[in-house]
């Protein structure tokens, strides 16, 4: 969905201005990433020292109502508002946009190259944060949780994370057993905001073109859990059919790749 923009004005008693600036300070210092917001610019008016605006960027407007009920925003409206050091009520200014450049937002640019980055400490809490729907949560765990039990299985796990121009969407993780050989698609996600743009496809269709260069690799399994809000309809598409093979509460599907060519060796992992 687009970005969310909000500019509000304060107008501050000229007495409180330095308590108001401190307080207001200490919210934007406090404001990041983790509750949503991309980016936050506080400025004084020149013209009348007493007048303030502040421009924030959140993720969506979704994340901007969830951003006014966390600490840093709460502390600061008992600090400023409630304190009554506000000359005037707030006024607001907000709206949905798309971001031409430079591109922030895949929702906006459905276009925007698909590519698998590792997933590192430069973008390991954007990945953390990338969630489907509130009822497709049953069906595949968080991201958190995959990269812990990814540490715990070593060499066997691979993990990337699926960008759209520079912007994390997506999770995968793949089990790659080459004695076997046994190439299965352990974990696979796009952040709700970001599906229905073609990003699940084009990533899982970069994730295949990877097992094929796996030694012996000719198919590509998962399971699933059934019910309403399951993948099944997105694999079917993409091509997986049902083995006949459950696995507790979650059934198998298996997409063959073909024969692997003649003197294919391990891919770049």
């Amino acid at each position: 969905m687009p970005l969310f923009r909000s500019l509000v004005t304060h107008k501050v008693w000229p007495e409180h201005r330095e308590t108001y600036e401190q307080a207001t300070r200490a919210l934007v210092q406090a404001t990041g990433w983790e509750h949503g917001v991309m980016e936050m610019d506080w400025f004084r008016e020149q013209a009348d020292p007493n007048r303030y605006r502040m421009l924030t960027v959140y993720l969506d407007a979704e994340r901007a109502l969830e951003y006014r009920r966390s600490e840093p925003y709460l502390s600061w409206h008992q600090a400023v508002v409630v304190a009554g050091l506000l000359a005037s009520p707030e006024s607001h200014s907000e709206l949905e946009y798309c971001q031409v450049f430079p591109p922030r937002d895949p929702a906006c640019t459905p276009q925007a190259e698909v590519s698998l980055r590792p997933v590192s400490e430069d973008n390991l809490r954007a990945v953390i944060e990338l969630a489907v729907h509130d009822h497709q949560r049953s069906f595949v765990a968080s991201n958190d949780r995959s990269l812990v039990q990814a540490y715990a299985a070593g060499e066997r796990a691979w993990v990337r994370a699926i960008y759209a121009g520079e912007v994390p969407v997506g999770f995968v993780m793949l089990s790659l057993d080459r004695q076997l050989p046994r190439y299965y698609l352990w974990r696979f996600m796009v952040d709700g905001r970001y599906q229905g743009l073609g990003y699940g496809r084009r990533g899982l269709s970069l994730v295949v073109e990877f097992v094929r260069t796996q030694p012996q690799a000719s198919a590509l399994f998962l399971s699933y859990a059934p019910g309403e809000g399951s993948p099944k309809a997105f694999y079917e598409a993409f091509g997986f059919r049902e083995t006949g093979v459950q696995h507790g509460r979650e059934l198998e599907m298996r997409l063959d790749l073909g024969e692997p060519a003649e003197g294919v060796q391990r891919g770049d992992d």
